[in-house]
């Protein structure tokens, strides 16, 4: 990914975290400069002619903003002469880490934290969007909830405008609302309180919010919270994740209705293909994606797959993977679970909507496969490639990283390294990725290879971590259909696949 290049949007704000950035922003002609480069993109003439400035000062002020990363250099279609050089502010507001005068870690992380729950606030309200409207959507239409339903609201606590808009959706319809915070706050302090024995015996949920739901609906966000779990802390979290993964398959066993909305935040997006506020306003456009629209493109597609269940993967980056998928485990997630996929036992779905999902027979998967990225303890991994064996990882590398990424795989407990779903993009909000696996495995063409725990979409497959690797330019073939060629997916009627 080139740091410069085509024109993007400008990031709402950029934190500055070294000294030099903060020492080339010490000077009123610099600050002038990042004030109209945020406009549009400027020359170092056009910007010296704005404020009445001689270019030769103006082309070094720009050369030492350019350096520390403040500026960008950026390709315009005005440019008259093959020299001229465009910048723009890499940000429209630049905030100082307090962490750089000294301050205690906590209180610069708890800094970062209210600054990057501010930017998801503040673009909602630059968009416009109505938190009525969305729970509306989620009420009525994905969940298709109803008089006297009893949903419990399971949520981060930085969602809780949207929680609020939820219950208040739900009370007017009649339903009875509960809520229950989760956070990492709430892990931390659980697995503090708790001994090992005792865990092994701590519900989930509460038997008072759980007996005789109807629905459940997850807001969750990753936006970071608290500190990391300390040694004694880590033993003793893989007890708890069992208690959250027995809790929802017990809702699946008992049909409860289970919906899952993650919000985004600035955060998963930094380092990817787009500003995170474009990636933001992109999650926010995919969840507005009709269903009906999804629902249909997807059911045209499942007649074609479910009649050719050996797939094949490849690209001109080294991908040659085969394996055998599950028939009765293909389905399409368009985001609202209808009276008939609770007939069929697909009580599970997400928003934003639009996948076509797969389960491969365990122990199918020979070859390799390249990904552009995964996204995994905070960090993203670019250019990974793994070496597949019967359906488990056999080798990986990334660009940089690789063996780091592989440690952390094999130290989750269950079968982190087992091939556990494919799944085919279909909404068409999304053009290019964000960097949020999630989010980017939904966006048509892209093909999404998940390692670890399948439970959620009706497999067996257990682990504490859920692996997702996202490629926008695989072409996949089932049997001898061309589904999706080169990251374009192919027209959506069994007439219309190559």
């Amino acid at each position: 990914m080139a740091r410069h290049g085509g024109l993007r949007r400008v990031k709402d704000f950029e934190i500055i975290r070294s000294a030099e950035q903060l020492r080339s922003l010490a000077r009123e002609q610099r600050l002038e400069i990042l004030r109209h480069a945020a406009e549009e993109p400027m020359t170092a003439t056009m910007v010296a002619r704005k404020i009445g400035r001689r270019v030769n000062q103006i082309h070094y002020h720009v050369q030492q903003l350019f350096e520390q990363g403040l500026l960008e250099e950026v390709t315009d279609a005005r440019r008259e002469r093959k020299d001229e050089r465009y910048y723009r502010a890499a940000a429209r507001q630049f905030l100082v880490d307090p962490g750089m005068t000294g301050s205690d870690d906590p209180i610069s992380f708890s800094f970062r934290q209210s600054v990057e729950v501010s930017a998801l606030h503040a673009r909602r309200r630059l968009l416009e969007l109505d938190l009525s409207r969305i729970a509306h959507r989620v009420v009525s239409d994905a969940l298709q909830a109803r008089k006297d339903d009893r949903v419990l609201v399971v949520f981060a606590p930085t969602a809780l405008e949207l929680v609020e808009a939820l219950v208040v959706e739900l009370e007017a319809l009649g339903a009875e609302a509960r809520t229950r915070i989760w956070s990492r706050n709430v892990i931390l302090q659980t697995l503090e309180r708790h001994t090992p024995e005792s865990l092994a015996n701590h519900p989930f949920i509460h038997p008072g919010l759980s007996d005789g739901l109807d629905a459940v609906v997850f807001v969750m966000s990753s936006i970071p919270q608290g500190a990391p779990p300390s040694p004694e802390q880590r033993k003793k979290l893989p007890l708890l994740l069992d208690a959250v993964t027995q809790w929802q398959r017990s809702l699946v066993d008992r049909g409860v209705r289970s919906l899952e909305l993650a919000l985004p935040h600035r955060g998963e997006f930094e380092g990817g293909w787009m500003t995170p506020e474009e990636a933001i306003d992109t999650y926010w456009r995919s969840l507005d994606s009709d269903p009906g629209m999804l629902r249909r493109l997807g059911i045209d597609l499942l007649e074609v797959l479910r009649s050719n269940t050996r797939w094949s993967l490849s690209d001109e980056r080294g991908t040659n993977l085969e394996l055998d998928i599950e028939p009765d485990s293909l389905h399409v997630g368009d985001g609202v679970i209808s009276r008939e996929d609770i007939s069929e036992r697909k009580t599970a779905d997400a928003l934003p909507a639009g996948v076509i999902a797969s389960i491969p027979r365990i122990g199918s998967g020979t070859g390799r496969l390249c990904a552009d990225y995964t996204y995994l303890g905070g960090r993203h991994y670019y250019d990974v490639s793994l070496d597949i064996e019967d359906g488990r990882i056999a080798s990986l590398v990334a660009r940089e990283h690789g063996d780091e990424l592989l440690a952390a795989i094999r130290a989750e407990s269950g079968d982190p390294d087992l091939l556990s779903c494919v799944s085919i993009g279909i909404n068409p909000g999304g053009q290019g990725l964000t960097g949020r696996p999630s989010l980017d495995a939904i966006f048509s063409g892209v093909v999404n290879i998940t390692f670890g725990n399948n439970e959620v979409d009706g497999g067996s497959v257990r682990s504490t971590l859920t692996l997702n690797l996202p490629s926008s330019v695989m072409t996949l073939r089932a049997g001898s259909h061309t589904v999706v060629a080169e990251g374009v997916l192919q027209a959506g009627t069994a007439d219309g696949l190559l």
